[in-house]
């Protein structure tokens, strides 16, 4: 095979680049519209920086865990309830219903505490929590929201106050 290159002359190729600059301009157009319509955020129930608290009396343990419950629409809404479970661990230890009437502005989110009763039994029997003061936690939730239910789902460690892990 004899190749010959002639001066001036283009060498075609069959082979196309991935994208080009006319394939790039509707691609990004797409995104920008369909994200203005896309939810605010991505992740929802954790307040950051508020640890969830355990608070022990006498008259028994509490869990006070944050979460975060979010409007995505463009309007006021108003939390009316939330349905949750409460894992310690694997183990699901308490579930519950808690009615609201509070607002939450468009495009934001409502922080709050939810109180969960707990039985020391719960936390003795939850693997690690003897030795080191601290238990990883679930709560998944359901929020309705103006009449829309809004999956919250939180997750952490609970800490006993004052215990230092060994």
């Amino acid at each position: 095979m004899k190749i010959s290159l002639q001066t001036g002359a283009r060498i075609r190729s069959s082979v196309r680049p991935f994208l080009s600059f006319s394939s790039v301009v509707p691609l990004l157009l797409v995104i920008l519209i369909s994200g203005g319509c896309a939810p605010l955020f991505v992740s929802s129930g954790h307040q950051s920086g508020v640890p969830a608290r355990l608070m022990m009396s006498f008259y028994g343990s509490e869990a006070e865990i944050p979460v975060a419950v979010p409007n995505h629409t463009w309007e006021n809404q108003k939390l009316q309830s939330l349905s949750y479970d409460f894992y310690l661990g694997d183990r699901r230890v308490a579930q519950g219903d808690v009615d609201y009437d509070k607002v939450i502005e468009s495009r934001s989110e409502l922080k709050l505490f939810v109180m969960i009763d707990i039985d020391e039994t719960w936390l003795v029997e939850t693997r690690g929590f003897g030795r080191t003061g601290a238990a990883r936690y679930r709560l998944t939730a359901t929020a309705l929201v103006g009449g829309a239910e809004v999956p919250v789902s939180v997750e952490g460690t609970l800490r006993m106050p004052g215990m230092r892990p060994r």
